[in-house]
């Protein structure tokens, strides 16, 4: 794949831009997703930070490497969550990004401090109803609560200490 002088390639440029049917086409054409400009920064980085789902999902789909670093150490799920786009952010994360505390916002450390202790304010009165319901599966419900609690727990070590 040519590139210019800056190193883009046309699947950065239609990554960028949005180009969906563009980007499906050029990587089913062989388009190497994977390329970075002289700067480091690759497709996936580029539909990430503006936004573009569906064609981070294709890239994905076509084997762009999730973790890949620019020349400045950012990757493409920095770039997703510093821009606002949590929904790729969450889909980078659940295709093998990874992303340290220190480089969440202060804005996502809070969402998602929020969003585990919803999860068991809501977790509290599933148990007190289930229990309500099925008292005479008291033991074997009890596992399972106390299974998805090491769960959370687990969670917030892993965020506290990354």
């Amino acid at each position: 794949m040519q590139k210019n002088k800056d190193g883009v390639t046309s699947l950065m440029i239609a990554s960028n831009n949005g180009e969906y049917n563009i980007t499906r086409l050029l990587l089913k054409n062989g388009a190497d997703s994977n390329i970075k400009a002289n700067d480091g920064i690759n497709a996936l980085m580029l539909a990430s930070q503006n936004g573009h789902f569906k064609i981070a999902q294709i890239l994905i789909a076509f084997g762009t490497i999730v973790d890949a670093k620019s020349g400045n150490g950012s990757t493409a799920v920095i770039l997703a969550e510093r821009f606002g786009h949590n929904i790729i952010a969450l889909f980078l994360l659940e295709h093998g990004a990874t992303i340290t505390k220190l480089q969440l916002s202060t804005y996502t450390q809070t969402l998602v401090t929020y969003r585990i202790q919803e999860i068991k304010r809501i977790q509290k009165s599933i148990e007190k109803e289930i229990l309500r319901i099925f008292p005479s599966h008291t033991p074997y419900l009890a596992k399972l609560i106390c299974e998805f609690s090491n769960g959370l727990e687990n969670l917030e070590k892993f965020i506290d200490e990354n």
